[in-house]
């Protein structure tokens, strides 16, 4: 799922894009939506969790991953890495948990400043 409309993406990162593959006559993907608990028999063990997008920080599930992550007693030796696209500030609790992980790595893909990411990065509105 994602708000913006990438010119380098597709359906199966945008949810944008759908109604634009649509248009043009090409297959659609529908987004990818799995529940939390396929985590569940390695929760305790996974230490590392790389999250994408589109953009990770407006899903729903992302705030239950979160505050389920906020709950365990090795926060300290979680890693996790985002990639975003930067359009979602994340809400107070969600820095407050990363700010007990070990590291959060944070990449923001920017095409450029102004119109020059407009025009990559449909939706910014820089």
């Amino acid at each position: 799922m994602c708000n913006l409309a990438c010119r380098g993406c597709n359906s199966m990162s945008s949810t944008r894009w759908a109604p634009i593959e649509k248009k043009l006559g090409w297959h659609a993907h529908q987004p990818y939506k799995e529940k939390l608990t396929i985590l569940d028999d390695v929760w305790n063990t996974v230490t590392h969790f790389k999250l994408i997008g589109g953009e990770p920080l407006m899903f729903k599930e992302h705030d239950e991953f979160i505050q389920r992550l906020s709950q365990r007693s090795d926060l300290d030796q979680v890693i996790l890495d985002y990639n975003t696209n930067g359009t979602f500030r994340p809400s107070q609790f969600v820095m407050d948990t990363w700010n007990k992980c070990r590291l959060v790595n944070i990449a923001v893909s920017i095409d450029g400043l102004n119109e020059r990411n407009e025009f990559f990065r449909h939706g910014s509105q820089w």
